[in-house]
């Protein structure tokens, strides 16, 4: 998002790339807590416990990811639900770490 707005509006966010890092970031630690708390909510084999949480992650994380998570969890498998939420969220760390 912030490309389009340097494009759009260069001398206005000239000074600002630091911003865009910073939500960035923001964003990221975010998505990783909320994984986190997938990943013990799915430990509980419980879909109620779960679906609060994969809606809070809608639109956070990729869509390809969530809807293979969301599919192992249609068929109550949890495991499989674990293993592609903590692929997810060992790809979000490791990205993370190189910025």
């Amino acid at each position: 998002m912030c490309g389009a707005i340097n494009t759009f509006a260069p001398t206005v966010v000239a000074h600002t790339p630091s911003a865009c890092l910073q939500t960035d970031q923001t964003h990221s630690v975010e998505l990783i807590v909320l994984l986190e708390q997938l990943l013990t909510a799915l430990d509980q084999d419980n879909p109620a416990v779960v679906e609060p949480l994969l809606l809070k992650l809608e639109g956070q994380s990729p869509k390809q990811a969530l809807a293979e998570i969301q599919a192992k969890l249609s068929t109550f498998d949890f495991r499989g639900s674990e293993t592609l939420a903590l692929d997810l969220l060992n790809k979000i760390k490791t990205s993370t770490d190189s910025k």
